[in-house]
């Protein structure tokens, strides 16, 4: 049998740790920009690892939808760009509107994923218009309670976590930095479903949560004993 020191396997466990951090894959929806003055974005849909490493896996199949400031909502068509899928809209004038993208759901080592993204745009107008931030219906879901077209680095930025439409305390959420991806910021929300972290420095920042039901089943004939959610919000060219 093969000896090892302790150094030797201290590293060995480091290495493996950060091989399981570095492996981890989501999706993840960027636009240009937060805050707009015209009336139509375009957008970029991933799946793979957040800056580095991206992938195209089955991103063919990612289905996106726009809710416009107004309420109205509509499905919106991605063009397959090799290493992510593209797609542009127009955009009513003057509120939020909300980009989300739905993964198809897929099984790895006993445990259902789903996968969804969201980004959020603020529009100019000369009338008062919201800036409330309302869910799109996603099963699990963040939705800011900050204004996404005030933000600066320094700011502080709080979410709100909600699973099939209940405040969820003691959530995991992830903030990652494209930066600096290999060193997220881990917290919890709160006993409201609220969380708070601050926007350190000029960047591009993916937020994630994660909630995961023990239950059983079967999907497509494969078993599985847990289902597992996971969503991302976007934020762009922090400053």
């Amino acid at each position: 049998m093969k000896k090892y020191s302790l150094v030797t396997l201290i590293l060995i466990l480091s290495l493996t740790m950060i091989s399981g951090l570095a492996s981890a894959h989501y999706l993840w929806l960027e636009t240009i920009d937060n805050y707009h003055n015209s009336n139509k974005t375009i957008f970029k849909a991933y799946w793979g690892h957040f800056k580095n490493d991206i992938t195209n896996l089955n991103t063919t199949k990612l289905k996106a939808y726009l809710q416009r400031s107004d309420g109205i909502r509509k499905e919106l068509n991605l063009t397959d760009k090799k290493t992510y899928l593209s797609g542009k809209t127009k955009l009513h004038p003057g509120g939020n509107h909300q980009i989300y993208v739905i993964r198809p759901v897929s099984i790895y080592k006993k445990s259902l994923y789903q996968f969804t993204a969201k980004s959020i745009i603020h529009t100019t107008s000369k009338e008062k218009v919201s800036t409330k931030n309302k869910a799109v219906g996603l099963p699990l879901e963040i939705i800011p309670q900050t204004k996404i077209h005030e933000l600066n680095a320094g700011d502080d930025f709080t979410i709100e976590v909600r699973y099939k439409g209940r405040v969820m305390p003691n959530t995991k959420i992830s903030v990652i930095t494209k930066s600096n991806p290999t060193e997220p910021v881990q917290l919890k929300t709160n006993q409201s479903g609220k969380a708070t972290f601050t926007l350190e420095k000029n960047d591009d920042y993916l937020i994630v949560a994660k909630h995961t039901v023990n239950t059983h089943g079967k999907w497509h004939g494969k078993d599985y004993n847990q289902i597992s959610h996971i969503n991302t919000l976007y934020l762009s060219n922090i400053n």
